[in-house]
C-alpha cells in the first residue's frame, strides 16, 4: 500500500513539475516515482507467493512475472493513450484558438515528422519551415498539458492500486509446521 501511495504523490510532483515547465521542478516527482515503484515491485513477489504451496511457487513465480509485464505493457499504452488524445485535442484546440490558420494534412505530418526528428537530434526551430515555426508554441503547450493529464492519471491509477491491496490483500495464514505456532501455544501444544 504504502508503495502505490508513494506512486500517486510522485504523479502529483511530476503534474507539478511539468506545470513548472522546469527540470528542477520534475526531477522531485521523478526520485518519488522511482522509490515507489520499488517498494511496490519488491514486495508483489513474496506477497503473491506466500499462500502458494512450495511445490507450485515455481510456476506461480512464472506467472506473477508474465503478469507483471503484460501488465506493464498494458499500462504504458493506456498511459500513451491518454497522453495522445489530451495532446491532439489541446494541439487542435491552440490552433483554432490562435490566428494562425489551420494547418493542412500535410502540414500536420510536417511538423509531427520534424518534432519526432526533434526527439533524437533535439528541438532546432530552425530546422522547420518558417510556416510551421509559428505553430511550434502551441505544440509545446499541447504537450505540457498531455504530460500533466498523463501524471495525474498515473497518481489516480496509483491511489485505485493501494485502495485495491488495502481491500485484497491479507496476511497469510501459518502453516501447522511453523516453529513460531508451537511457540505460541502453551504449554508447547502444536495447532
Amino acid at each position: 500500500m504504502v508503495g502505490f501511495v508513494v506512486l500517486a504523490i510522485s504523479g502529483g510532483l511530476l503534474a507539478w513539475g511539468v506545470y513548472e515547465q522546469t527540470f528542477l521542478g520534475v526531477l522531485p516527482g521523478l526520485l518519488v516515482y522511482g522509490i515507489g515503484l520499488s517498494l511496490v515491485l519488491t514486495t508483489k513477489d513474496p506477497v503473491g507467493l506466500d499462500t502458494i504451496p512450495d511445490a507450485d511457487a515455481g510456476q506461480a513465480s512464472g506467472v506473477s512475472a508474465t503478469a507483471e509485464q503484460f501488465g506493464g505493457a498494458l499500462g504504458i499504452a493506456a498511459l500513451y493513450s491518454v497522453f495522445h488524445a489530451v495532446y491532439v485535442q489541446q494541439l487542435h484546440e491552440g490552433v483554432n484558438a490562435s490566428r494562425l490558420p489551420d494547418l493542412s494534412d500535410a502540414s500536420y505530418r510536417a511538423l509531427k515528422a520534424g518534432i519526432e526528428a526533434a526527439e533524437t537530434t533535439g528541438l532546432r526551430v530552425e530546422a522547420f519551415s518558417v510556416k510551421l515555426q509559428a505553430y511550434l508554441g502551441i505544440a509545446r503547450d499541447a504537450s505540457e498539458q498531455a504530460y500533466l493529464v498523463t501524471f495525474l492519471a498515473v497518481a489516480g491509477i496509483a491511489v485505485l492500486g493501494s485502495a485495491l491491496v488495502a481491500w485484497l490483500v491479507r496476511k497469510p495464514p501459518r502453516k501447522a509446521d511453523d516453529p513460531s505456532v508451537a511457540e505460541a501455544q502453551p504449554d508447547g501444544v502444536s495447532a
